[in-house]
């Protein structure tokens, strides 16, 4: 996928995804839904500093220890299991991250 710098929202639930390596650094990025693919870990993911919201629910992750190379991130959808780790994460963000 090129570099698309309108681009702000992208849905790409359902697609069998492993890894972010298929998505460039897309600067203006508000929103992404990845539900319902297969990824494990964020490692790979690209920083997107003005990214809002992101959906992950009903994907295999373990960690979010790649969460906060995102700045903006306000809105994530993740599975029950990593609510612990939300919260860790949020301690200490002036702007707390909120479930989906």
């Amino acid at each position: 996928m090129p570099q698309l710098p309108a681009l702000q929202n992208l849905s790409l639930d359902s697609n069998n995804i492993r890894t972010f390596e298929f998505l460039p650094q897309q600067p203006n990025l508000q929103q992404l839904y990845l539900k319902s693919n297969r990824i494990r870990s964020l490692r790979s993911m690209p920083s997107l500093p003005n990214l809002e919201k992101l959906d992950l629910r009903t994907n295999p992750i373990k960690t979010l220890e790649y969460i906060p190379q995102l700045p903006s991130l306000q809105r994530l959808g993740i599975e029950p299991v990593l609510r612990e780790a939300l919260r860790r994460l949020n301690e200490g963000r002036q702007v707390l991250i909120r479930e989906l």
